[in-house]
């Protein structure tokens, strides 16, 4: 646990996905009740993952790391 999230107003959700449209729409519906962050790729995600510790990712199970691994490897 880091410093920073004892000191969370929201919990922290993670979006990952490669549709833009999809991110948008999951974040419209979150953000008044969460801190959202967004990702279109996984290493993306992992960078953010490091950086804010979320409470919750919501992934995208087709997408795929430099075209050899699905999201859930």
């Amino acid at each position: 646990m880091k410093i920073s999230d004892v000191h969370r107003e929201k919990d922290v959700v993670l979006i990952v996905d490669d549709e833009a449209a999809i991110r948008s729409q999951l974040k419209w519906a979150l953000v008044n009740d969460y801190q959202v962050f967004e990702a279109s790729s996984i290493d993306e995600s992992l960078n953010l993952i490091q950086q804010e510790t979320p409470n919750l990712v919501t992934l995208d199970v087709t997408l795929s790391s430099n075209g050899d691994l699905d999201g859930t490897d």
